[in-house]
C-alpha cells in the first residue's frame, strides 16, 4: 500500500534522482512487503504522485529510470537472451516456492549448480505485467493436473516468458529428470490438443532437460544396457586398413585360419549361426538364419519396412515376400501363449439340437404371439451372432443394425445386416419377440451379472453362450453360399462385426 511505499522510501532516503543501480538495491524490500496487486497499485500511485518518480525522468546522459510498475521493478525493453533466461529462472524460483511449496533452501539447492551466483539477476528487473505468478489463491499442486495447467496458460494468455517459467517449474518439481521430461512432453501434448500456437508449444522445450533424460538410467536394466553399449576399443589388428589388406591377400586355394574366419564375419556383418546357412547369389543374400519360421517371417517384415522407409521400388519390396514362409509362420505355435490360444480355438462338437437344419426349422416355426422359451432365446442369439449383453440394445432397421456392445461410448454407426435368416423383417420380428419377453419380466435379462440359468440350459448340450456366436458365424457363411475362403472370411466378419485374421482351422465344423 502507499504507507508501505512511503515507509521504504523514507527509510532508505530514495529519490527520483537516484541511479538505476542504486534503486535496484532496494527492490527486494518492495517485493517482500507488496504481496498482491492492490498493494502494488497503491504503491505505484504513491511513487508517481507523491514522490514524483517518472518513467522519462533523466539525470545525466546515461541515466534512464523507468518507474517501478509494481514493487519498484525497473522495466527492460527487449532484454538480451541470457538476461531473459535469468529472468525466467528467477520467476521459476518464485513459482516453486509459492505454488509447489518448495522451501527457499530447496529452491536455491536446485539452482546452485546451474548458474554462478555472480550472474544471478534480481527478479526486480521484470515488470508486473511480465510476472506469471497470479495474485489470486492458486490450486495446490496436488489439485492441478497438467491438463489444468495447459488450460490456465491459454485462458490467462500468458506471455512466452511466463510459459517457459511455468514449464520449467513443472519439470523441476518432478522427482527426477526423466519424470520432468515426461511432464514437459505431456504439457506440450495438452497444449496442442487445445490448439495452442506453435510458439507457445515451443516455449516448453528445454533441450538440456531432454538430453539429460535421454542419458539417465533409473533402473538396473538400463544400466546394464548402457554398459553393453559402451564404445569398443578397436585393436590395431582390426583397423579398416588391416582387414581390407588381409581380405585382398587371402588365397582361397589354401585352408583358412581363425583370422580369416574373423575377417569374413566382419566383412559380411554376420553372426556365427549364419556362417553355414548364408548364400550370396546374383539375386542377393538369402537363408539368413532364424531360430524358427516365426522369427524368419518377422525378419522379412522388418526388411520390407526398412526398404519402404528408404524409398525402394515396389518391385524390390515384393521380391522379399515368401508366401510359404509366411503361411508356415501363421500356423506354427512356438510358445505356450500361442498353444493356449490354439486350444481355445479348437473345433466345437455341434450337438444334434444345434445343427443348421434343426435351428433353421425352429426359427421358421416360432410363433411370435406365444411366450419364447430358452431354446428360442438360444436360436435367436445364434441367428444374429450376438453376445448376451446385446439382447436388449440391438436394433434392426432398414439402415442397418445398431446397438452392438462394442460401440458403447462411440458413435453407433449402422452396420450391414448379416444373418443365417436372410429375411430381415423376420429376423427383426424374432429379436423384438425376445426383447419384449425380457422387458415384460417373463424372461430374465442375460446382460445382468449372475445370470447362470442360461448357462445351465446350454450345459446339457456341452455349450456355453460364446459358442452360439461362433456357430452362428459358420451358419451365416453356409447359408450365404460363400464362393471361396476369402468370401467366407468377409461374410463371417460382417456377422461378427470384426475383421477376421484367424486360421481356417477355427472354422472347421462337424455337421
Amino acid at each position: 500500500m502507499s504507507a508501505i511505499a512511503t515507509k521504504i522510501v523514507e527509510k532508505y532516503n530514495l529519490t527520483p534522482k537516484m541511479s538505476v543501480s542504486e534503486l535496484s538495491q532496494y527492490t527486494s524490500e518492495f517485493l517482500k512487503e507488496l504481496t498482491d496487486d492492490r498493494k502494488r497499485n497503491q504503491a505505484r500511485r504513491r511513487l508517481r504522485g507523491g514522490f514524483k518518480f517518472s518513467s522519462d525522468q533523466r539525470s545525466g546522459v546515461n541515466k534512464t529510470i523507468n518507474l517501478v510498475e509494481s514493487s519498484c521493478r525497473i522495466t527492460i525493453a527487449s532484454p538480451p537472451k541470457d538476461l531473459e533466461e535469468e529472468i525466467i529462472r528467477e520467476i521459476t524460483k518464485r513459482i516453486l516456492q509459492n505454488r509447489y511449496r518448495f522451501s527457499e533452501y530447496r529452491v536455491n539447492a536446485l539452482f546452485s549448480t546451474q548458474k554462478n551466483e555472480s550472474k544471478t539477476i534480481n527478479i526486480s528487473l521484470v515488470t508486473s505485467s511480465d510476472i506469471a505468478i497470479p495474485n489470486k489463491p492458486q490450486k495446490r499442486i496436488e489439485e492441478e493436473t497438467i491438463g489444468d495447467m495447459a488450460q490456465r496458460i491459454l485462458r490467462d494468455k500468458l506471455s512466452i516468458r511466463d510459459v517457459r517459467a511455468e514449464a520449467y517449474a513443472l519439470a523441476l518439481s518432478a522427482k527426477n529428470t526423466n519424470a520432468g521430461s515426461s511432464r514437459l512432453s505431456r504439457l506440450r501434448r495438452e497444449l496442442k490438443n487445445l490448439g495452442a500456437l506453435p510458439a507457445v508449444v515451443e516455449a516448453t522445450k528445454f533441450p538440456d532437460i531432454t538430453e539429460e533424460a535421454n542419458y539417465t538410467c533409473p533402473n538396473k536394466i538400463q544400466m546394464d544396457n548402457l554398459k553393453k553399449a559402451k564404445t569398443i576399443d578397436y585393436p590395431d589388428e582390426f583397423t579398416l586398413e588391416s582387414v581390407k589388406e588381409r581380405l585382398d591377400a587371402y588365397d582361397i586355394n589354401t585352408p583358412p585360419n581363425y583370422q580369416a574366419l574373423a575377417d569374413v564375419m566382419l566383412m559380411l556383418c554376420i553372426c556365427p549361426a549364419e556362417l553355414i546357412t548364408l548364400h550370396i547369389t546374383d539375386a542377393g543374400v538369402t537363408a539368413l538364419s532364424a531360430k524358427n519360421t516365426n522369427a524368419g517371417s518377422s525378419r522379412l517384415s522388418r526388411l520390407r519396412r526398412e526398404l519402404k522407409n528408404l524409398g525402394a521400388l515396389p518391385a524390390v519390396v515384393e521380391a522379399t515376400k515368401f508366401p510359404d514362409i509366411t503361411e508356415e509362420a501363421n500356423y506354427t505355435c512356438p510358445n505356450k501363449i500361442q498353444m493356449d490360444n490354439l486350444k481355445k480355438a479348437k473345433t466345437i462338437d455341434y450337438p444334434d439340437e444345434f445343427t443348421l437344419e434343426s435351428v433353421k426349422e425352429r426359427l421358421d416355426a416360432y410363433d411370435i404371439n406365444t411366450p419364447p422359451n430358452y431354446q428360442a432365446l438360444a436360436d435367436v442369439m445364434l441367428m444374429l451372432c450376438i453376445c448376451p449383453a446385446e439382447l436388449i440394445t440391438l436394433h434392426i432397421t432398414d439402415a442397418g443394425v445398431t446397438g452392438y456392445a462394442k460401440n458403447r461410448g462411440q458413435p453407433d454407426i449402422p452396420q450391414k445386416f448379416r444373418s443365417m435368416e436372410k429375411d430381415q423383417k423376420r429376423a427383426r420380428e424374432l429379436l423384438t419377440w425376445i426383447q419384449c419377453a425380457i422387458s415384460s419380466g417373463r424372461m430374465e435379462d442375460l446382460g445382468k451379472p449372475g445370470a447362470k440359468w442360461f448357462n445351465r440350459f446350454l450345459k446339457d448340450f456341452d455349450l456355453i453362450p460364446k459358442h452360439l456366436r461362433k456357430i452362428g458365424a459358420v451358419y451365416v457363411v453356409v447359408t450365404n453360399e460363400a464362393k471361396h475362403m476369402a468370401d467366407a472370411y468377409t461374410i463371417a466378419g460382417e456377422a461378427l462385426r470384426k475383421t477376421l485374421i484367424i486360421s481356417p482351422l477355427q472354422f472347421k465344423i462337424t455337421l
